[in-house]
């Protein structure tokens, strides 16, 4: 059997709308060769092709102009933390009132009159405003309390660590100014729940589940990113500290093992130690042994620098 002619350069590595693929010269014999797939109709996708998901999507948002990408598609376009059920999963899709939505395997469609604030551009692609899909994923079937805190906690991080600074994906504020501009929708009453719980400069889902953990402890002492200033006038920034009770606490995630972390890890010790606090080192084995385990640490810890509670 003779090997189809390959594809043109601009469709050799993405998925393609049959438009598109008209539009350069492709029959429909071509268009039906078995070194092309059909993941959607009037959608082909080179076989063996490792795509970006912006690629993947780009098809659907030409079959689609008056659609806005949406809900977690947004989530993984953007980096966004997910729980484990809502990650990857179908493209969602937002369409205006009136327009018809698409019917086809693998997209879910939405509706809602969106203002031109709530849409802007990402990779190309019209997506929903960040302050927008925080309130979208509060409704999404399978969305927790935690997980709509610790994305929200992604959303909103911002410190001037030296070594990774980080400026904030969309301010606090104008998340609470659109809860507070929300009106009768799913997930409400979970965005309205999460909200104050939320805080600037935690790095890492982990962190988020950690200090809820002494949050749901009644361990509400805790500041987060807190900078401790040791001998010398050195500083060593914390996940969470007590500042009253000297008790600073780290989540150690994997990045913990390279030899420059573990260069600063040992620094930072020595720099908390000069200013007098008591350190606990938590990883995800103790966040896996469930909250008693980490609260009784923090706990001990707590009553050792002269905490009674």
């Amino acid at each position: 059997m003779r090997s189809p002619r390959p594809l043109p350069d601009d469709l050799a590595g993405r998925s393609f709308t049959l438009d598109d693929a008209r539009g350069h010269g492709l029959s429909d014999r071509r268009l039906r060769a078995s070194d092309l797939r059909t993941p959607s109709r009037q959608i082909r996708v080179p076989r063996h092709t490792d795509q970006s998901l912006p690629q993947r999507i780009r098809p659907y948002a030409a079959l689609y102009p008056e659609a806005v990408v949406s809900h977690t598609t947004v989530a993984d376009l953007r980096g966004v933390p997910l729980p484990a059920s809502l990650e990857g999963g179908p493209l969602h899709l937002t369409f205006p009132p009136g327009i018809r939505g698409a019917r086809r395997r693998g997209v879910v469609s939405h509706r809602a009159d969106l203002p031109p604030s709530s849409v802007e551009e990402y990779a190309s692609l019209r997506c929903t405003a960040l302050d927008r899909l925080w309130l979208d994923l509060a409704g999404m079937p399978g969305m927790t309390l935690g997980a709509l805190v610790a994305a929200g906690d992604h959303l909103v991080c911002e410190h001037r660590r030296p070594f990774h600074a980080r400026t904030a994906m969309v301010p606090l504020d104008q998340l609470r100014t659109a809860v507070a501009a929300s009106t009768g929708r799913r997930g409400l009453a979970l965005a309205r729940e999460a909200l104050p719980l939320l805080r600037v400069g935690v790095d890492s889902v982990k962190e988020t589940e950690l200090r809820l953990m002494l949050l749901g402890a009644g361990l509400s002492m805790f500041e987060v990113g807190v900078c401790v200033k040791g001998a010398g006038g050195r500083e060593a920034w914390v996940d969470l500290a007590s500042v009253v009770f000297r008790v600073a606490i780290e989540y150690d995630g994997a990045h913990h093992l390279t030899p420059e972390q573990q260069r600063r890890d040992a620094e930072r010790r020595q720099i908390l130690a000069s200013a007098g606090y008591r350190l606990v080192e938590l990883n995800k084995e103790d966040l896996a042994l469930g909250p008693d385990h980490v609260v009784g640490r923090v706990i001990e810890a707590l009553r050792a620098q002269g905490w009674d509670g």
